[in-house]
């Protein structure tokens, strides 16, 4: 049975180290993250930042996917779309849970 996620979407405040790379480093925030699920670094990191937003999108994707958190694409692409740093900062806390 798939879970919630643990952090709300603007729960981004829960943890202020993540916050504050997610605002203000977001890439490498993001190539952090993309090596928590076992992709590349480097190769999304700089990705995503020519080829944005749909890097973070399937990220997101495999971070549910690895922990088990209910949602779809369409999930996924609407709050990657509407709130970026807050949906980075949300799969960020909860790869460290």
């Amino acid at each position: 049975m798939s879970k919630e996620w643990t952090h709300e979407l603007f729960g981004c405040f829960d943890n202020v180290g993540i916050c504050l790379l997610a605002h203000l480093v977001p890439c490498y925030l993001f190539g952090r993250l993309a090596s928590d699920v076992g992709e590349s670094c480097l190769i999304c990191m700089l990705i995503d930042m020519f080829i944005y937003p749909w890097p973070h999108i399937c990220i997101r994707g495999k971070v549910r996917e690895q922990r088990d958190i209910s949602g779809t694409i369409i999930s996924d692409v609407v709050q990657v779309l509407c709130c970026s740093c807050c949906a980075l900062a949300q799969e960020a806390q909860e790869m460290e849970e």
